[in-house]
Order: C-alpha cells, then sequence, then structure tokens
C-alpha cells in the first residue's frame, strides 16, 4: 500500500477466501499495515494462520481503506487463485544472502536485547557505574573483599556486637563512671548474711520477717499471768460449731473472745477436679482479730487418680498468700494423703478467710477429699498486764 497523503496513516481491510467450486464465503480475515509515512509504501497483511478446511480449488480478495482515503486508489484488490492439495508443501525457498541489513544501520538491523548466550568476542561495556552503586540494579558487595577503601567509612549500626554474647564484646573491667540504668546485682547474698563482708542490720526495722524465730532469753516477768488463764475457752471464745467431719481447735496462749464461721461445701464430701483447674474444697472464715497475731493453718487433704497417674498440688491460702504442696499418684485408684501447713501474721481488727484447694496439671481427673483441718492462733506480742 502506498500513502499519497500528507499525513502519516494506517491501512485497513478485510481480506475474504471462498470456494471456487461452490462461491461460498470460507473465511474472513482483518488486515492491517504498519504506520505509513506520506509517499512510502507499506505491507498491509493478516497476522492469522489458517488452513482451508478440504482440499479444493479456492479464491482470496481483500479490500483495503484509510482514514481520509489517503492510500493508493483501486483498494479493491484483484482476486488470486489457489489451490489446495492433499501433497505436502514445497521446500520454502532458499534466502539469499542478507547479513547485511541484520548489522548496524542496515534495512533490519538485529538488537541482541534479551537474547541469551555469549558473544564471540569480548565487548566493551557501557558506562554503567551507577548500576553498581547503591539503588542500582547490579549493586556490588563489599563483602569478604580485601584491601582499603579511598575514603574513611561511617561505621553501620553494630551495637550489639560489644554487648553480651556480642562477637566483640567490651570488657567493663577497670572503667569508671556510673552507668545509666541500675543494674542488676550478681549473686552476693552472703556478703549480707551474717559474718559477711556486708552483714545488714535489722536494727530499726518494722515489718515481719517470713519464718518464725526464737525469742531471747527474757525471763518470766515478762509474762501476764492472764495468758494461762484464757487459753483454751472453747466455744466461749466465740468458736462456732463445725462440720463433724473437719475439726478446728483453737489454741489461745491469751485473750480468745473471737468469732469463727465455716462456709462452703461441707468438709469430707469427696470432689472431681478435673485436669488443668483447680477448686475449693473448703473455705473457713476467722475474725475478727482483735490482737496481732500469727495464725498456724494446717489440713490434710486425700487425693484419689481415677483413671490414671496424676500430677497437681494442695493449696492452703491465708487470704492473698498461700503455699502449693505438690502431689503425685503414680498409678490408677491410688489414694495419698498430703499433710500441710502454712503460717501468716494477722494484724488486729482484720477477718481472715482460710482456704484448701487442690489443682490438677496432668493425668487428671482426681477426687480430693479435704479430712482434716486444724487452726492455730498465737500473740505476736504480748500485751501488758492490767493493773
Amino acid at each position: 500500500m502506498q500513502n499519497l497523503g500528507i499525513y502519516s496513516r494506517i491501512a485497513y481491510g478485510t481480506l475474504s477466501i471462498y470456494n471456487k467450486t461452490t462461491g461460498l464465503l470460507i473465511k474472513t480475515f482483518a488486515v492491517i499495515s504498519p504506520l505509513i509515512p506520506p509517499g512510502e509504501e507499506r505491507v498491509a497483511e493478516s497476522a492469522i494462520y489458517w488452513t482451508p478446511p478440504e482440499v479444493g480449488t479456492y479464491f482470496a480478495i481483500a479490500t483495503v481503506t484509510c482514514v481520509l482515503d489517503q492510500v493508493e486508489p483501486n483498494n479493491h484488490l484483484s482476486p488470486a487463485t489457489f489451490v489446495v492439495t492433499a501433497e505436502p508443501p514445497p521446500p520454502p525457498p532458499e534466502v539469499p544472502a542478507h547479513a547485511a541489513q541484520h548489522e548496524n544501520n542496515g534495512t533490519d538491523e538485529l538488537t541482541l536485547l534479551g537474547l541469551p548466550g555469549l558473544l564471540a568476542d569480548p565487548q566493551t561495556p557501557t558506562l554503567h557505574s551507577m548500576a553498581h552503586e547503591q539503588g542500582g540494579q547490579d549493586v556490588i558487595g563489599l563483602d569478604g573483599l580485601p584491601g582499603l577503601l579511598a575514603d574513611a567509612q561511617t561505621p553501620t549500626e553494630h551495637k550489639s556486637s560489644h554487648e553480651y554474647n556480642g562477637d566483640d564484646k567490651i570488657s567493663v573491667a577497670g572503667l569508671s563512671g556510673v552507668l545509666a540504668d541500675g543494674q542488676t546485682p550478681t549473686e552476693h547474698k552472703t556478703s549480707h548474711e551474717y559474718n559477711g563482708d556486708d552483714k545488714i542490720s535489722v536494727a530499726g526495722l518494722s515489718g515481719e520477717l517470713a519464718d518464725d524465730q526464737p525469742p531471747k532469753g527474757h525471763g518470766a516477768t515478762k509474762h501476764d499471768s492472764t495468758v494461762e488463764a484464757t487459753a483454751n475457752k472453747g466455744a466461749a471464745s466465740g468458736y462456732s460449731p463445725l462440720d463433724v467431719n473437719v475439726r478446728i481447735p483453737l489454741q489461745f496462749a491469751h485473750h480468745a473472745s473471737r468469732n469463727f464461721s465455716y462456709a462452703n461445701d461441707l468438709p469430707g464430701t469427696p470432689t472431681l477436679v478435673q485436669e488443668g483447674t483447680v477448686k475449693d474444697l473448703s473455705i473457713i472464715h476467722l475474725g475478727p482479730i482483735q490482737e496481732a497475731e500469727r495464725l498456724i493453718f494446717k489440713a490434710i487433704v486425700n487425693i484419689a487418680c481415677t483413671e490414671v497417674g496424676a500430677l497437681g498440688f494442695v493449696r492452703l491460702a491465708i487470704d492473698a498468700k498461700s503455699i502449693d504442696f505438690p502431689f503425685s499418684v503414680p498409678g490408677a485408684l491410688v489414694s495419698v494423703s498430703l499433710p500441710a501447713a502454712m503460717n501468716n501474721s494477722i494484724i488486729p481488727g482484720a477477718m481472715v478467710t482460710c482456704t484448701v484447694s487442690v489443682g490438677v496439671l496432668s493425668g487428671g481427673p482426681v477426687t480430693a477429699t479435704h479430712l482434716w483441718t486444724e487452726a492455730i492462733t498465737t500473740l505476736l506480742q504480748i500485751p501488758p498486764s492490767p493493773p
């Protein structure tokens, strides 16, 4: 097709295939040319490959047009007849030597973009240093390379290498100064104990030690004769009756005007405790306390494993303070009786709640039975005798 106008245009149209014997239309293709500059020629063609359905004689005719009809007149092209046979196609014609047209500035110059393989001759690379720089397509890695860079470098973040277990751990031995953060001291409790280099003095400190302390010798003159007279008053002390399965004798070494009550399931009743749970067996309420006392709370709980071996604990609690006593039932239908005890100091005027609980860590369920409980209160400080 030749462009006879003054603007570049594209020619387009159709190519129709007819059966020459019957005159029937068999197939229609769209044909199109590339952009045709003014005065130049280009081929309008179809990009579809097609084979007629059967052997016979056919003819093809094309119609091509263009915007503003700038393509050469006689747009209805002459029909071309062709015969389809069952014979194999003839060999393609030999291609004449034409390497020059694929070379630089040739009419059909080759591009090597994206082609694999290695050229026969070494090639001089174009300027491409940016490709190897930060953010480039082929950034160079310096890992493991020897040598010294021309410019001094700012080190990357590497503080962890100087920290504990780092590759370049810093030793602070002999360094002066105070660290910004308070430090966790190493184990040094023996230095604060008796005969230690930094023994602690408890003179003037308030509070209560975790363990009961033996009193210093102080003679009988420090005690009031009413102490013994008021001990073990039984029901007169305000101690309310409990279930027959649990006895809570109270031994008072001083005045005993206080009240006790019992709540929750009946003591001695077997309770099923599932694996992964903690269940209260008994809750005992004590109070109000009239003087500063120490309460010792004891219990015996029987644990029976109903299916397989179990691991768990019996928990005794006095208000928010609790102690867990572990148990292990090695096989099915085995029972263990676990005696346990804990103590806590009670401030005057307090109401105290004592709880017996059982927790099962694995191998449950178990059947827990609260067999026996004892609560003993003693004075922390003996009040002065009345005048």
